[in-house]
């Protein structure tokens, strides 16, 4: 996917524009790959969507939930800010 169609599809306008972040949050991350050319998440144990995640240091202590996006070692993309 070139830039240009990146934008099209995903901005003001496009057709993906208004899509909700629980309806659109992994395809987004497909086409934002792509346009980078780098690897889609495909392998669970280190590189996946939804990946179990343990959180620490906000004001609610420890708290397990979900990476929408996790590379092991690297990152874990979270939807909503939190403390790692």
């Amino acid at each position: 996917m070139q830039a240009q169609a990146f934008i099209r599809k995903w901005g003001p306008g496009g057709p993906a524009h208004d899509l909700n972040e629980r309806a659109d949050a992994q395809a987004h991350f497909i086409d934002l790959c792509r346009v980078l050319g780098v690897a889609e998440p495909a392998d669970p144990e280190h590189y996946c969507f939804e990946r179990g995640v343990t959180t620490t240091g906000s004001g609610a202590g420890r708290t397990d939930g979900f990476a929408d996006v996790w590379l092991k070692g690297h990152f874990a993309w979270l939807s909503a800010p939190i403390h790692i």
